[in-house]
């Protein structure tokens, strides 16, 4: 027999819980069980039938999902018990009720249809515990105490390749196991999301495209919509809320392994019965969300966001680069030269100290960079340089640059992130002024003017564009070659403050 204890006053070792567990037959079966104190949020686990849990007295949450061979289905259970001596309970298959899900239209027999349930302990999902199956083969033990959460949904998915994937879903969630487990959806209150998961910047040669809806217990319950080789379209109708949409993706590796190289969260909120759709790994990938900290006797630059997804929000990257940082000061002499990689265990940030006031120049020379993969010949976005000229008050506090990063974003791509030869591409040239790092003093800095140049020939020679403003961006419009190729861009934000920001993009999209 297990036993499974913790370290405590004397008087846990009075208190004792076993849990008897029974399939759906009838028969006792060992279930993996998770116990959770319910005033500690403390889990312990263990098995049915078989743990006897030595523990503190209190009330206890155990969840745990019981497997019946025989018809193959899952039962979502749950009990909250006061342990006080010897305590001893059941959890019994045959008290669960089926979990139904139905659409008020039938997507059609081409789509079929999962169910996933899950219970957790209070608000924060302690001891969460998961089952995914077929319709007709999960069920759930209601029960109404205060101390647990429920959370479900269900999918009906038609994959028939990369570029034409439809899906349903919906989902729902309960300060209790509720004992209404048939739910019915009308399609018509469905909203659509077309999810365009673009081919080029990435190194990554599969990709998954996953859904979580928002609401109790639903972290962690999350739905793939597509998973295989890019690009791909996964169109979606879904409930009407909020959604995280999480996209990552693979690559082989030279030793042969599919590794994992890169992830992207987004947040959408969706109305009922209307359309929309998003980019996912769009170009151009380039420097964006970090900016330099000055002040306090040094500038420091974090290199890890040097090749960020224009799609991507406060994080989120493929996280494979090599820098070279060198510190210019008001001499126009080198104070430091470093290269940083954010690859594995390398450090990713730069930092020199500085001792005179006066106009500094921080130049960032970006490279993908990951030395288990052999990366492809058409990859876009190879190489990412900034140029960040501010002028810094030494001993000021410490605060974020007054500075903007202009992130380029070519507008009109198609979904391998090409332009056709001889035609213009839209460029929007948006002013970044993100700071996901420490709590520094942030002031206001407006951008003053723009400018933006394209390389068809790898940045041998330059092109300059007409840039115009609109709203709070400025567009430029750049003349493709009429060939195959690709088209790097450069481009150059002002700050009023005089203080500016060069960004160049190696490859930044492809002419095909």
């Amino acid at each position: 027999m297990a036993l499974l204890t913790t370290t405590g006053s004397a008087s846990a070792a009075t208190n004792s819980l076993t849990v008897a567990t029974y399939d759906r037959t009838g028969a006792k079966v060992s279930t993996g069980l998770t116990v959770v104190n319910v005033a500690t949020n403390e889990e312990y686990k263990g098995t049915g039938n078989k743990t006897r849990w030595v523990l503190p007295k209190g009330i206890y949450a155990i969840v745990g999902d019981i497997w019946t061979s025989r018809d193959q289905s899952d039962t979502m259970s749950a009990r909250v018990v006061t342990v006080s001596g010897t305590t001893k309970t059941t959890l019994d298959a045959r008290w669960g009720k089926p979990l139904t899900v139905n659409l008020d239209k039938a997507p059609g027999p081409a789509f079929n249809q999962t169910l996933n349930a899950f219970i957790c302990v209070g608000p924060d999902s302690f001891g969460r515990t998961g089952a995914w199956n077929k319709p007709g083969k999960l069920y759930v033990i209601p029960h109404n105490s205060k101390y647990l959460r429920f959370a479900y949904s269900s999918d009906w998915q038609n994959q028939q390749d990369a570029l034409h994937n439809e899906a349903y879903v919906v989902a729902g969630s309960a300060t209790t196991v509720p004992t209404t487990l048939t739910h019915t959806f009308h399609t018509a209150s469905l909203a659509t999301i077309t999810n365009y998961v673009r081919s080029g910047p990435s190194a990554g040669d599969s990709v998954g495209v996953r859904m979580t809806a928002s609401g109790a217990c639903q972290d962690g319950n999350s739905i793939t919509m597509y998973s295989g080789e890019m690009p791909a379209v996964a169109k979606v109708h879904a409930m009407a809320g909020t959604w995280t949409v999480d996209t990552d993706w693979s690559a082989v590796q030279k030793n042969g392994e599919q590794a994992f190289i890169g992830f992207l969260p987004r947040t959408v909120k969706l109305v009922g019965g209307k359309s929309t759709a998003q980019a996912l790994l769009s170009s151009a990938w380039g420097p964006a969300r970090e900016l330099p900290a000055v002040g306090n006797g040094s500038i420091g630059f974090m290199t890890s966001s040097m090749f960020t997804d224009p799609s991507a929000g406060t994080w989120g990257s493929e996280g494979s680069e090599r820098s070279l940082v060198t510190l210019y000061g008001p001499d126009n002499k080198v104070i430091r030269s470093l290269w940083r990689t954010d690859w594995r265990d390398g450090d990713p940030y730069f930092s020199a100290k500085v001792t005179k006031n006066g106009w500094y120049t921080l130049k960032v020379n970006g490279q993908r960079w990951r030395p288990d993969q052999a990366y492809p010949s058409t990859m876009l976005s190879t190489r990412a340089d900034a140029t960040f000229r501010m002028y810094v008050t030494a001993k000021a506090p410490a605060r974020v640059a007054d500075v903007i990063i202009p992130q380029l974003i070519p507008l009109g791509l198609s979904l391998t992130n090409s332009a056709k030869p001889g035609t213009k591409t839209t460029v929007q040239i948006r002013p970044d002024r993100r700071y996901p790092g420490p709590d520094l003093r942030f002031g206001s800095v407006t951008g003053k003017s723009a400018t933006l140049l394209s390389s068809s020939d790898g940045g041998k020679t330059w092109r300059s564009a007409a840039v115009r403003k609109v709203g709070s961006s400025w567009l430029a419009d750049v003349t493709n070659p009429g060939q195959a190729g690709y088209v790097s861009l450069r481009a150059r934000l002002l700050a009023t403050n005089g203080q500016w920001v060069e960004v160049t993009i190696t490859r930044a999209y492809r002419v095909s």
